[in-house]
């Protein structure tokens, strides 16, 4: 009796489901019958996103516009550096001649305090600023000049402040308005301004 009623369950567990698949609608019924359901998934990328835009716009500048000049001092390397007392590294994007006068105001700090170089007068950070000042100054006509001359610069130049105002507008909805630098892309390349599209 008992395998009688143990039969009888196996053959019904295997003749439910055929007898079950008749009742199953088919997609089609399913969709004309149901309204779909509609999930909205709403997403944002992370601000580290945005800064490797940046970094990889900054380089790409860089790097046509170290092709682009003439003058070795103006050529900007960028690198990883150690914070001052810090083992935390930073990226640092700088002309060459700012490695070439902190080199030499560092010169003259060493020979003044050596015993053969005697006293030598160190030049004070007011003078140092100024020369680099300078220098930067020159090296802003430089690359005012290779910009209107060069078309790849000057796309590589608005890749740049794109990516620049992308990161700045994520990091505004991020931290708040007090963390963004403002932009002003008109005072850096007014000639720019005409070739930029209209509603950005």
């Amino acid at each position: 009796m008992l395998r009688l009623s143990v039969f009888a369950y196996l053959i019904t567990l295997l003749i439910k489901p055929v007898t079950a698949q008749a009742d199953i609608p088919s997609p089609a019924e399913l969709v004309k019958n149901e309204p779909v359901e509609v999930i909205e998934v709403t997403g944002y990328r992370p601000i580290g996103f945005y800064r490797q835009l940046m970094s990889d716009a900054e380089e790409s500048y860089y790097d046509s516009y170290n092709k682009l000049t003439d003058v070795d001092d103006f050529r900007i390397d960028c690198k990883r550096q150690q914070r001052t007392f810090s083992r935390v590294t930073q990226r640092r994007c700088e002309a060459r001649f700012v490695d070439r006068v902190t080199a030499w105001r560092n010169e003259i700090a060493l020979e003044s305090t050596s015993s053969r170089g005697g006293l030598r007068s160190l030049p004070t950070r007011l003078e140092l600023d100024q020369v680099l000042s300078q220098i930067r100054q020159k090296q802003i006509a430089d690359a005012y000049n290779l910009l209107l001359a060069s078309k790849e610069l000057r796309e590589a130049f608005a890749q740049l402040i794109h990516a620049r105002q992308a990161y700045q507008t994520r990091k505004e909805a991020e931290f708040g308005a007090q963390w963004v630098e403002n932009i002003d892309t008109d005072a850096l390349v007014p000639e720019l301004k005409r070739d930029r599209p209209s509603g950005r």
